[in-house]
């Protein structure tokens, strides 16, 4: 049975109004509003209202806290029509905004932050970690014992890890580390460009 939203002023169906429950008179209902005028309000309330807003995110935290388990089994799936609409505002908002989130984007990565997570999502250590390496090894290549530049490509300090169990083994120049690479790690195949060279 059709429904008229009081803020709309729209007849819409009755799965568009949300379910109320009236604990005195217990009494189910629907809203008088539609579920989209009611997520618009919520929405304009939130942006302008400092306290509903504060209020809000500390409801949020509590149920967060209280309720693990619903968050983590929580799976939150949009519909075709969401996703299209989504890219399409985040295409329109890059277009619009490209050269301050390039600005920002080269800013980033460029800050202890970006390089803390870069390292603890690629190679499992922190940053402290990295620096702490190179200052053990004396700010040079365990192979070569070049000092690493931060100018030189070819003498940039890069982290050496295992590919099989991406365990970290030590910080290489540029060259060394491209150059076991290209040898697949192997010992044996090392050992032989070892005796060609001495042998040449």
């Amino acid at each position: 049975m059709p429904k008229i939203c009081t803020k709309c002023n729209l007849s819409k169906t009755e799965s568009e109004f949300r379910s109320r429950f009236d604990k005195r008179k217990n009494l189910t209902y629907l809203s008088s509003s539609c579920r989209s005028c009611e997520k618009e309000y919520g929405r304009l309330r939130y942006q302008t209202n400092s306290q509903y807003k504060k209020n809000t995110k500390s409801n949020s935290k509590k149920f967060r806290n209280n309720n693990p388990e619903y968050h983590k089994n929580y799976e939150y799936q949009p519909t075709q029509e969401q996703l299209d609409k989504y890219k399409e505002k985040s295409k329109t908002y890059y277009q619009d905004n490209k050269h301050e989130i390039k600005s920002y984007q080269a800013q980033y990565r460029k800050t202890d932050s970006c390089k803390n997570s870069k390292l603890k999502h690629n190679y499992g250590i922190t940053l402290d970690q990295y620096n702490q390496m190179v200052i053990d090894q004396d700010d040079k290549c365990l192979i070569c014992l070049c000092n690493f530049s931060t100018t030189d490509k070819s003498r940039k300090a890069n982290i050496d890890h295992c590919h099989k169990t991406n365990k970290v083994r030590g910080i290489l120049c540029h060259k060394c580390n491209t150059g076991i690479g290209l040898l697949n790690d192997n010992p044996d195949i090392l050992k032989k460009a070892v005796i060609y060279l001495e042998s040449s």
